[in-house]
């Protein structure tokens, strides 16, 4: 059961106000930084971009049991293909080690044609196991907003998530 403590985008118009997060009841505890941070959008489109099979089912099934929409893609070549369908996605998770076309690659390029188009960005949130600083600053360099580690905690996701979105 989700509690009705809602976290809201800020926008200046009101009526187009969007969820971005609920805490969940079974989270709570008496110390405010062991609250989990859940988001909880229907309205929300994400791309998880993962070559890893078992890893692409979990973010999908993470995700849309909180209500997401979720398209999920084996490579760079098909995150860039499903960033720039005219449905854009909220967001992106981009796993940064993938065939064909890596995510630093997918992500420069969805920028590159971001700016040719005139469109807004799409947040990029990296998914990697390379906790180095210079993977940090590549990704940022590629144009990517956000930076999880592998593997996941939902907790993580969820407030990586919600600090990319806040941002945007």
């Amino acid at each position: 059961m989700w509690d009705a403590c809602n976290i809201f985008r800020n926008n200046s118009d009101l009526r187009n106000m969007t969820c971005i997060g609920t805490v969940h009841r079974n989270m709570l505890s008496r110390n405010e930084s062991e609250r989990g941070l859940f988001v909880k959008v229907s309205d929300l489109f994400v791309v998880v971009a993962e070559d890893e099979a078992i890893n692409r089912l979990y973010l999908t099934r993470v995700l849309q049991s909180a209500g997401l929409k979720v398209v999920a893609v084996k490579d760079g070549v098909l995150a860039y293909d499903a960033a720039m369908e005219s449905e854009r996605p909220d967001f992106i998770l981009m796993d940064l080690t993938m065939p064909r076309l890596n995510g630093l690659e997918a992500s420069s390029r969805i920028r590159s044609a971001e700016a040719e188009r005139a469109l807004k960005n799409v947040p990029i949130i990296a998914l990697t196991a390379h906790a180095r600083a210079e993977d940090r600053k590549a990704c940022a360099d590629a144009g990517m907003n956000g930076f999880l580690m592998k593997p996941l905690a939902e907790k993580e996701l969820w407030e990586e998530i919600k600090r990319v979105l806040e941002k945007s």
